[in-house]
């Protein structure tokens, strides 16, 4: 059953870093929750949102067969912060991607697949 999403950060213009996110699901349902968060790097400043999160809030993680550099890590870094669960961060024309599933038992091959499905829309 698809699930509608819930508007996340979305921070467009003027000056700092460019990024969108938004979830699906909840941390109350079996499924847990889905967040996919979008960045661009600040020219003015280097600085990328969704880079800072992901490297920021523990181990670097592994690599996965995602776009040219997908990484998976043990924890869902979501748009305001992370949790329990597990993400993968790719970067691809540009723009900085992370697919965060929430929750305490995470199936890593749909997680890689969900991502390998965003990487081929970019």
């Amino acid at each position: 059953m698809s699930k509608p999403a819930t508007a996340g950060v979305n921070q467009t213009g003027g000056s700092g870093p460019q990024t969108r996110s938004c979830t699906w699901g909840s941390l109350l349902d079996d499924t847990g929750m889905v967040s996919v968060l979008v960045a661009t790097t600040d020219p003015g400043t280097g600085t990328n949102y969704a880079d800072t999160l992901v490297n920021g809030s523990g181990p670097a993680g592994t690599p996965v067969d995602v776009a040219s550099d997908g990484k998976i890590v043990d924890r869902a870094v979501v748009a305001g912060g992370d949790g329990v669960g597990k993400s993968i961060i790719f970067h691809k024309n540009g723009v900085t991607v992370v697919v965060a599933v929430v929750k305490s038992a995470v199936d890593q091959n749909a997680l890689v697949a969900a991502s390998q499905s965003a990487a081929a829309k970019l």
